[in-house]
């Protein structure tokens, strides 16, 4: 390097730290966390599933792009990630990657849950895996907790910003062939945009609800969020909000 190359890297690192224009290092610390907890865990395949594959290797298994999943019944699942491929013969017509994390595995029911994400990662499916069988996946609409008694399962979801996915939380009971049975639903619409943050199991018959949505206040010029919680409470065969 020259000594004129050297004086112009000094002059532009001159200006840049006197322009007010952030560093590498500063953007870097200035990127907040990616947010792991309760419904967010549905983006956190990549960090949710090594884990779960260094605990369980005798079920889970990746290679490559294939998601290996062993059932009870001595089968596999394969779930295979899809790279993007565009047709550039035909303007427009392109083919979406798809994505298969590995979320959650419950040893003790042998249920395991796979995210299924498309469209950029703008679409993203969750699926429900009785690994006792080899059934097809269900597709649920957002993170799942089961009971204490693992005969009922709650489905919740948050997403009042995007709006991609639904929101609220819905309630099903688990029948002896591991099917489910959607008992309650609490699944907001455009009028009424809430969602669900956090569901908390307190017993077979309730839970504590950790709510989220939009409110408007005189004193604040546009939308912001309201946060509350909720308790959920199954009285007389019914599934009521309190």
């Amino acid at each position: 390097m020259t000594l004129l190359n050297v004086k112009c890297v000094l002059l532009l690192c001159a200006i840049l730290s006197t322009s007010g224009l952030a560093t590498a290092e500063e953007l870097a610390q200035e990127v907040e966390p990616r947010n792991c907890e309760h419904s967010r865990q549905m983006y956190c395949g990549d960090l949710l599933e090594p884990k779960i594959l260094t605990t369980y290797p005798d079920i889970f298994e990746r290679k490559g792009n294939d998601l290996i999943i062993k059932n009870k019944t001595g089968t596999t699942r394969v779930f295979k990630n899809i790279e993007e491929q565009i047709d550039e013969t035909k303007e427009g017509t392109s083919h979406w990657a798809t994505d298969y994390h590995l979320l959650k595995y419950w040893p003790e029911t042998n249920w395991a849950l796979v995210s299924k994400s498309e469209c950029y990662g703008e679409c993203l499916t969750t699926l429900l895996i009785d690994l006792n069988s080899s059934t097809d996946p269900i597709a649920i609409l957002g993170w799942p907790e089961f009971s204490p008694n693992n005969q009922l399962l709650a489905v919740y979801n948050l997403d009042v910003d995007a709006g991609w996915f639904f929101n609220g939380i819905k309630i099903y009971s688990i029948d002896t062939n591991r099917s489910l049975i959607e008992q309650a639903s609490f699944w907001t619409d455009d009028k009424a945009n809430w969602g669900v943050y956090q569901a908390e199991w307190k017993a077979d018959n309730e839970l504590v609800l950790q709510a989220e949505g939009w409110c408007k206040l005189e004193w604040v010029e546009h939308d912001t969020h309201c946060k509350a919680q909720l308790n959920l409470v199954n009285s007389k065969s019914s599934w009521k909000l309190y």
